[in-house]
């Protein structure tokens, strides 16, 4: 048995639960939890791995790409407030958008029932 086997492709974009691609950052940030490759892995396994961490590395950062260019900037000191991070992506994942419209403007449009960013322009080339 393989320990990779919870991670899989179908709950990766899925707007809430333990394995969208929010709720498992945190275990590829944090040592302790890492997923590395134990006894009972396979090569199959490390394919998969690969791939799942591209997918959820680049939906991350997508989505704070989207973050940066939708904030609007607080007038006054707002410490982890309504223009934080976490609200911009709670808001477009559970479709609160308009209990925040003033903080952001939310461009990107998520497909129905996803947590899946549309991929954000790529500025490093320009």
């Amino acid at each position: 048995m393989c320990i990779h086997d919870k991670y899989n492709f179908e709950d990766l974009f899925q707007r809430v639960g333990s394995g969208t691609s929010f709720a498992v950052i945190s275990e590829f940030m944090r040592g302790d939890l890492f997923p590395d490759i134990k006894n009972g892995c396979s090569e199959e396994c490390k394919k998969k791995m690969i791939q799942y961490t591209q997918a959820v590395f680049k939906n991350y950062m997508n989505s704070v790409c989207w973050y940066y260019n939708d904030v609007n900037i607080p007038k006054e000191y707002d410490d982890n407030g309504p223009s934080s991070f976490s609200n911009y992506t709670h808001s477009l994942v559970n479709g609160f958008k308009e209990k925040n419209s003033s903080y952001f403007n939310y461009t990107p449009h998520l497909e129905n029932n996803s947590s899946k960013f549309p991929d954000y322009p790529n500025t490093l080339d320009s």
